[in-house]
């Protein structure tokens, strides 16, 4: 569904991204993967329309594809769920839903009416059970993650990218926002899925992609592939591990 080719990005002068490939497809779960520094916000930030000034080539569908800005992407069908929620607090969960994109009637008036139908059937489709007018800083961590999913459904997203998810939710919350990534995928969205906890790239997703240092490393399905050669992929060499909570190892001192 969604192509990036030879990817390279600057930052004056010093080499972000170098000759990148990436592969979504339709209905599946692609983890991206790589420590800190590795290149993968970059890469996503470039695929949601956020850095213009690059090179290499994306493509929708077989088509090429050149963004001007986020909203182009947007339009394209592409959602970017940042770690960093992009909500603002302090307006409800319908205006949020509807920022920028606000339906209003054949006079120009906003059509509150229609637009708090429609929030409610994403909320629920989100399993987000809110009343539309609460406001977004009475919200939870993981509440506020499905309604930026939500946000996402109102776009007819086809690509959907979740930069660590789960990093603040409870586990509960986190088995909800699985369950929702799960539905999605059946209506054969392809979610770019960047997490450092092992167990849920090993849990969700189908696909990896392995960066480091800005460049492509590896790729290839989850099914068949072990936790400690994708460790090695992304550090370069052979890691000595212990296991804490199933999180991402960290080397023995």
């Amino acid at each position: 569904m969604l192509e990036a080719k030879n990817i390279t990005k600057r930052f004056a002068g010093v080499t972000a991204l170098k000759d990148v490939q990436l592969h979504l497809k339709a209905g599946k779960v692609t983890s991206i993967i790589g420590e800190n520094g590795a290149g993968k916000s970059t890469l996503m930030k470039i695929l949601s329309g956020v850095h213009l000034d690059y090179e290499g080539d994306l493509y929708m569908d077989g088509e090429k594809v050149v963004f001007k800005n986020t909203r182009d992407a947007q339009d394209a069908g592409i959602s970017i769920i940042h770690q960093e929620l992009n909500l603002l607090p302090q307006l409800t969960v319908v205006e949020n839903i509807f920022l920028g994109r606000e339906i209003k009637t054949l006079l120009g008036f906003l059509d509150e009416r229609e637009m708090q139908r429609r929030a409610k059937v994403l909320l629920e489709k989100v399993q987000l059970r809110v009343d539309p007018n609460t406001k977004v800083k009475d919200l939870k961590v993981g509440e506020q993650q499905l309604l930026e999913i939500a946000k996402a459904l109102l776009l007819d997203t086809k690509v959907l990218i979740m930069d660590e998810p789960t990093s603040a939710v409870s586990d509960s919350e986190a088995e909800i926002l699985f369950n929702i990534i799960k539905e999605l995928t059946k209506e054969g969205k392809a979610i770019a899925y960047i997490s450092h906890k092992m167990n849920e790239i090993f849990t969700m997703c189908d696909d990896y992609v392995v960066l480091r240092d800005g460049q492509f490393i590896g790729a290839g399905p989850i099914q068949g592939v072990k936790e400690d050669d994708l460790i090695k992929m992304m550090a370069g060499r052979e890691v000595k591990l212990h296991r804490h909570n199933e999180d991402v190892p960290r080397e023995q001192s």
